[in-house]
């Protein structure tokens, strides 16, 4: 891939710029909604939560980022994400079918080569790596493959929706050459998600593992037609939740 040249700035940019609006209200959210989790499970109501038909978790784990198309030629290399939010499943006592819901914070990132243009360090190649920060919600089909035993593994298949919160370059600030801007990344990002998964079942909590393949159904950039490509990621998720 042809070389771009990159200036850097030692402008300090306003907080405003560096959290967006956005972020900030879905980190909010995000911390409501787990507090409330918490006080259900935690909390005072005794003997109704346990009785609710819902079961939660927290969830946590490393993606790794593909792309498709031309974009993967644009942005060339994979690089390790974070996704990290709440789950809720249908039915709480797990029957061989049921529905599961989550509430996530992902990000995704891809790098590409670049080149110093003037200045200290001139002419020396580096990476540089678009990371976009999204709120994705999927929903889930669930199909347990055994209800018996301490460890029970389970299969998972559905659609999901995000909605981008940031997206910006990591190492120098965009200067009009890159493969891609910032600014063209879709506001909304839609696909599937496959997995399969085993929970962990012991007296104090249930703990689970998912290994799971996202397939984007829609154009990571929108603006330059000529830059197609979807997202393609490799999830690995931890959880747990508690069982009092």
């Amino acid at each position: 891939m042809r070389c771009r040249a990159i200036r850097f700035s030692g402008r300090v940019q306003s907080l405003g710029r560096l959290i967006p609006s956005r972020l900030l209200m879905f980190s909010t959210w995000s911390l409501a909604v787990t507090a409330g989790l918490f006080w259900l499970t935690f909390g005072g109501c005794g003997a109704a939560c346990a009785s609710l038909p819902v079961a939660w978790d927290l969830r946590m784990g490393p993606s790794l980022t593909g792309v498709s198309a031309e974009l993967a030629d644009s942005l060339d290399r994979a690089r390790i994400g974070f996704d990290a939010g709440v789950g809720i499943r249908w039915p709480r006592s797990g029957g061989s079918l049921g529905i599961q819901g989550e509430l996530l914070l992902v990000s995704r990132s891809r790098s590409f080569e670049d080149m110093v243009s003037s200045g200290f360090g001139a002419g020396v190649r580096f990476r540089r790596s678009l990371q976009v920060l999204y709120a994705q919600m999927p929903l889930l089909a669930r199909a347990s493959l055994s209800r018996k035993g301490k460890f029970r593994p389970y299969a998972l298949a559905g659609p999901y929706i995000a909605w981008r919160l940031s997206s910006r370059f990591n190492q120098g600030r965009y200067v009009g050459d890159e493969p891609v801007n910032p600014s063209d990344v879709r506001a909304r990002d839609a696909g599937g998600i496959v997995g399969l998964g085993s929970d962990l079942v012991t007296a104090k909590a249930r703990f689970a593992v998912e290994v799971r393949v996202g397939q984007g159904f829609v154009d990571v950039l929108e603006g330059r037609s000529s830059v197609k490509g979807d997202y393609r990621v490799l999830t690995l998720l931890f959880a747990v939740t508690p069982t009092r």
